[in-house]
């Protein structure tokens, strides 16, 4: 093939369970070029990280067709549970833990942040705090008595205006450590 005369085709993306085995195709013949977003619907359980990578196919003035990979990345996998399910002496806080996705290849990590978000109000999503690349968990406090539901996500932005979005995940959590009451 011969990149010089080339004409853009279609876009493949595929994804797997880890960069460790085989990638399987979910979409195909996506065009126009300029396409700059995908979203991976699925009924597979969001308990997992998740690798993706993109072919670009062309079509040379000789009619022979290639592709070119994109970097693998990965998606955000989070975790929100009771903090006392975590560690001892964590009444009243929900633990958060989630991992470093595969960034996109040229990406300092050391100038990305990660967005804790929480939803306490279906619909309604407040930042929490940023942290910086290399903390992947948090501890935020509830000083409620009476259990309440929260969903927390995570977001991270990269230079180049790629987004990763986590999975939601949530519980129901209550301050379990009582005020003491006047004699």
């Amino acid at each position: 093939p011969n990149p010089g005369t080339a004409a853009f085709s279609h876009y493949e993306i595929l994804y797997s369970l880890s960069p460790e085995l085989a990638f399987t195709t979910i979409a195909n013949n996506l065009v126009p070029q300029s396409l700059n977003s995908f979203t991976h619907v699925t009924n597979l359980p969001l308990n997992n990280s998740y690798y993706y990578f993109v072919q670009a196919w062309y079509v040379d003035a000789n009619g022979l067709g290639f592709s070119i990979a994109s970097d693998t990345i990965s998606t955000i996998h989070l975790e929100a549970e009771p903090a006392q399910n975590s560690c001892n002496n964590c009444d009243s806080a929900a633990y958060l833990e989630w991992n470093e996705p595969w960034l996109p290849f040229g990406e300092d990590p050391n100038t990305l942040q990660f967005q804790v978000w929480m939803e306490q109000t279906p619909g309604n999503w407040q930042l929490l705090t940023n942290t910086g690349f290399d903390i992947v968990e948090y501890i935020h406090f509830v000083y409620n008595c009476l259990p309440v539901s929260l969903n927390f996500r995570i977001v991270l932005e990269t230079s180049s205006g790629c987004q990763f979005v986590s999975n939601v995940s949530g519980d129901q959590f209550r301050d379990s450590v009582f005020p003491q009451s006047g004699i």
